[in-house]
């Protein structure tokens, strides 16, 4: 067993018992667990993302929401998870942060060309441009040769973007730009939505001379971390999670082993989320 320190332990117990208080399916989870003796994760069970999509509302707590985000997950369920006010400030708090170690300053221009609405998390980023005093435009899924125009006349120098649409805008830019010696004005590109491996990403750099930031994050959590430059390994917001990486078994992995990574939010009070399974393989690092 992991010996975690004393104060993730009372941020567990505290996120544990406002679970079991205030939601149907925790109150049910947790029926004869000791929360006030729990000195470990691995003494609570493990909920999967089919029990997210089968009842959202028994998640749900029972305190005002603002807002209601969705995910389509990677097997295609939909879930739907709420959002108090507090929850919201927190993760834009957490999206600030990540543009920062971007360096992305009020100078900066953004665009956003990330998917929108319920299903997407475009708003987090502008959100955060807000709070920077960052000037930005939410492209969303518009076409590539409108969203190159809008960012070439107005001298975007940064755009939030998933990997795939990135290969698709600079192919747009250079068919748009054929012949021309036009510099091109975006600087930084933050990823997030999909896998982007070390060699694309350099190839993308020296083609066209912005700088990759690699995030992670996901619709039931938001941003969960970044990979720093000329690092191959993510930097986790340790203070707001815990990151468990398991086995099939759900034992933990030891160092530089693959397992599916289980995540608790300590702050998400909406829909607590403890010990979910996001399915995603990874490799442990300390």
């Amino acid at each position: 067993m992991i010996d975690y320190t004393a104060n993730t332990i009372r941020k567990l117990r505290k996120v544990v018992q406002f679970a079991y208080e205030h939601t149907k399916y925790y109150k049910k989870l947790y029926e004869g667990i000791d929360i006030n003796n729990i000195n470990s994760p691995e003494q609570l069970p493990i909920v999967e993302s089919s029990e997210l999509s089968k009842d959202p509302l028994a998640f749900k707590s029972n305190l005002h929401y603002s807002k209601i985000v969705g995910s389509s997950g990677t097997m295609g369920s939909p879930k739907l998870m709420f959002r108090t006010r507090r929850d919201i400030e927190k993760s834009v708090f957490n999206q600030v942060k990540l543009m920062s170690i971007c360096g992305v300053t009020r100078k900066d221009k953004v665009a956003i060309l990330q998917p929108s609405g319920i299903w997407g998390y475009s708003s987090l980023t502008a959100m955060a441009c807000e709070k920077m005093g960052i000037s930005y435009v939410e492209l969303g899924n518009v076409l590539d040769e409108l969203a190159m125009k809008i960012i070439e006349n107005n001298d975007i120098t940064v755009i939030d973007i998933a990997p795939s649409r990135l290969k698709s805008l600079m192919q747009c830019w250079q068919n748009l730009n054929t012949g021309k010696e036009k510099k091109l004005c975006i600087t930084k590109v933050m990823c997030a939505g999909e896998k982007l491996n070390e060699e694309i990403k350099k190839k993308f750099e020296d083609k066209y001379g912005f700088q990759i930031w690699n995030q992670y994050g996901s619709e039931e959590f938001d941003g969960l971390g970044w990979m720093p430059q000329g690092s191959y390994v993510f930097h986790l917001f340790n203070r707001d999670y815990l990151f468990e990486v398991l086995d099939d078994t759900n034992c933990p992995v030891k160092e530089n082993q693959t397992g599916h990574l289980v995540v608790t939010s300590f702050y998400h009070y909406g829909t607590p989320l403890i010990r979910y399974n996001l399915n995603d393989l990874v490799i442990k690092r300390e």
